[in-house]
C-alpha cells in the first residue's frame, strides 16, 4: 500500500531525518538506515499519536555527564584549571566533587540502611 509522503506529519519526517543521519554515522547501510528511521517514526506515531507531548531539554542529564567528566579529571590539585575549563566557580566545583564522591562511594559500598 503506497502512502503519500507529503501527508506524513512534519515532526515525524524530522525524526526520521535525525534517525537516518545518526544510523548512517554509525555505519548502517542507507537502505537499513531508512528502514530503521521509518520504523522508529511509525512506533512514535502509533504510541504517541494524538497526544500533546513535552520533550524536556535534558539539562540534568547533560550536566550529570559534565559532572562525571569533571570528577574523572579531578586530581586534587587542578581546581582552578577545571574551573576555567568548565566556566564554574571553585565553590561549585567543590559541590560537584562532593556529590560525585558520595555517588561513587554509594555505588561501591551500597546504602547500609536500605
Amino acid at each position: 500500500m503506497m502512502h503519500d509522503a507529503k501527508k506524513y506529519p512534519e515532526i515525524l519526517q524530522d525524526l526520521k531525518g535525525h534517525v537516518l543521519v545518526n544510523a548512517k554515522a554509525e555505519g548502517v547501510t542507507n537502505e537499513t538506515a531508512e528502514k530503521i528511521a521509518h520504523c522508529v517514526a511509525e512506533a512514535i506515531r502509533k504510541s504517541w499519536g494524538g497526544m500533546v507531548t513535552y520533550i524536556p531539554k535534558g539539562r540534568e542529564y547533560k550536566i550529570s555527564g559534565r559532572d562525571i567528566e569533571i570528577w574523572r579529571k579531578f586530581t586534587g590539585h587542578n581546581h582552578h584549571a577545571l574551573c576555567t575549563e568548565y566556566d564554574i566557580s571553585v565553590q561549585w566545583l567543590y559541590q560537584i566533587i562532593a556529590c560525585q564522591r558520595r555517588a561513587e562511594m554509594l555505588e561501591r559500598q551500597g546504602d547500609l540502611f536500605e
